[in-house]
């Protein structure tokens, strides 16, 4: 058994030959270096081969865990619907924003160690798979809300997905937008779904939907409205109105 030049104290293992694992560890991180002595990942703690050979090392035990329908980090009783539990959720995404955060400041993708795209966190590829996931997802939830509130305009009646839209019938978008219960597109679908459906929505198309919210009222509403009016008139004097 040898003894680690740093701490003096006896190890099995000595580390680039002079220290045991804690003291490699100490060393190489303040030196920026994996424990194997060479450069790190920009973000981690690992050379490119270390982090390979922990990943596929990692990857068996985590199987093995979730095949046990345990938390595939801790080994706990996961959160219901999810591989990992609250505490190891909040973990891996606080770690994954400051790895992103690491890796926009020092000019790479926030997804891979590519350069970034000018003007963009992210590189072409990384950025063209992140918009075909949030395009699937947004089809995903339109479609969703679409089969709920009726797949067609609730003014005039039109039927083509491409044009149909989720309407306030309250005229109240800019009061959620405000008070940030939702934003716009995709964000306003999500709140629609995870609060089951609410009855201040429906389906307009586009144009009714603009006209809407410009004017107050569609102007198929307003001729409705006024056709009305006049049958009322008719139908009064048909009854002998004064």
């Amino acid at each position: 058994m040898r003894t680690c030049d740093r701490c003096n104290i006896p190890t099995k293992t000595i580390f680039q030959g002079h220290w045991c694992r804690n003291c490699a560890r100490q060393v190489n991180k303040e030196s920026g270096l994996c424990m194997c002595g060479k450069p790190t990942v920009v973000g981690t703690s690992n050379c490119t081969e270390c982090k390979i050979r922990k990943a596929k090392n990692l990857a068996v035990k985590r199987k093995k865990r979730r095949l046990l329908g345990l938390c595939t980090v801790c080994g706990c009783q996961p959160e219901p619907g999810y591989t990992k539990c609250l505490i190891c959720k909040e973990k891996h995404n606080k770690f994954n924003r400051e790895v992103r955060r690491l890796r926009v400041l020092a000019g790479l993708c926030s997804e891979c160690d590519a350069p970034q795209v000018l003007g963009r966190t992210k590189c072409a590829k990384c950025a063209e798979i992140a918009r075909l996931i949030m395009e699937t997802l947004h089809q995903t939830r339109k479609t969703i809300i679409l089969n709920h509130y009726g797949a067609m305009c609730a003014c005039c009646g039109i039927s083509d997905k491409e044009f149909l839209t989720l309407d306030h019938i309250n005229n109240d978008a800019s009061e959620y937008r405000k008070s940030k219960i939702h934003g716009g597109g995709t964000h306003s679908y999500k709140y629609v779904i995870d609060n089951d459906f609410p009855e201040d929505f429906q389906i307009l198309c586009w144009n009714c939907n603009c006209a809407k919210g410009a004017y107050g009222m569609c102007p198929h509403e307003r001729r409705r409205r006024e056709f009305q009016a006049m049958v009322d008139i008719l139908r009064w004097e048909d009854e002998g109105g004064a």
